[in-house]
């Protein structure tokens, strides 16, 4: 499943580590790893060419065996910068910082983290928390990665940022820290989504007419009443135009890509291709009654 999410998403390159080689002999490690290129090949991958790293990250922590362990883990690193290039650093845009987790600090205050996804943020700078029907101002009063305090961090980054007033059952994983006034939050939307196929991880039946999905985009996730367009339903390995609407307003893009998930399963990938005016009262009190009356049903 994560070779399937990988190449849906864009990643084209990939090291591999094969861990717990300690647990097994030669021969099972040269087994599993024609098994894992001929996996590799199947998701759309040079299988052949995909660096495998064999190792034990245990024997690693406990300093034994330092072929499987220390020397192993420093060849992973070395062949991951020698294999995987430098990604392009979206610099230009304002920044925009999807909140991974929240943390309290005595004495400072709350602090969000996450990857910044593009442009640069500044100690000192305004922004905004959006998300969840949520949307206020603040201000970054300091920025810390790794243990080291910075006076800015550019796109790409894993960053702390500490945010004046702001109490911390005020904000959640999936709000996002932005430029104010850069994002916006919708519940209404156009996509164009694949559904897996079994093969893939994902469903055996088909996609019916209306269909309730948990849709996962970014760090947040949101259940949605998902309509498909034009056709009856959508057969596993088929992709279709979908009308998805959200529970909740929540911060999205044209253009981004999503995941949808139906339980333990991933049942399609997908990209927002028109962003559709919010929904009516009316509408979201239909929404609300169609995902109580789902609720109740899973209890059953």
């Amino acid at each position: 499943e994560h070779l399937i999410l990988a190449k849906q998403i864009g990643i084209e390159h990939i090291v591999v580590f094969l861990n717990k080689a300690d647990a097994a002999d030669k021969e099972m490690l040269e087994l599993v790893e024609m098994e894992l290129r001929e996996l590799l090949t199947e998701h759309g991958y040079k299988g052949e060419e995909v660096p495998i790293i064999t190792g034990s990250a245990l024997c690693a922590l406990e300093g034994k065996e330092p072929s499987l362990g220390k020397e192993a883990i420093l060849k992973l690193l070395e062949t991951v910068d020698q294999h995987i290039p430098d990604p392009v650093r979206d610099l230009d845009k304002p920044f925009l910082l999807p909140i991974e987790s929240v943390y309290s600090i005595q004495g400072r205050g709350t602090v969000v983290t996450g990857r910044l996804e593009r442009g640069t943020v500044k100690k000192g700078m305004e922004c905004e928390l959006i998300g969840f029907n949520k949307q206020f101002k603040t201000t970054v009063t300091g920025i810390e990665t790794f243990h080291k305090t910075l006076e800015d961090a550019q796109a790409g980054d894993q960053l702390g940022a500490l945010i004046r007033g702001v109490k911390r059952d005020e904000v959640r994983r999936g709000m996002m820290l932005a430029k104010p006034g850069t994002m916006k939050q919708y519940d209404h939307f156009e996509a164009q989504v694949y559904v897996l196929k079994k093969e893939e991880g994902g469903r055996e039946r088909p996609v019916l007419k209306s269909y309730q999905p948990q849709m996962y985009y970014k760090t947040w996730d949101c259940n949605t009443r998902i309509t498909v367009v034009d056709k009856d339903m959508v057969m596993p390995g088929e992709d279709a135009k979908l009308n998805v609407k959200l529970i909740k307003p929540m911060v999205l893009e044209q253009g981004q890509r999503f995941t949808i998930r139906d339980g333990s399963k991933t049942s399609g990938t997908g990209v927002i291709t028109k962003v559709l005016p919010n929904l009516s009262s009316e509408e979201r009190l239909d929404l609300l009654k169609s995902a109580k009356k789902k609720e109740k049903e899973a209890l059953k």
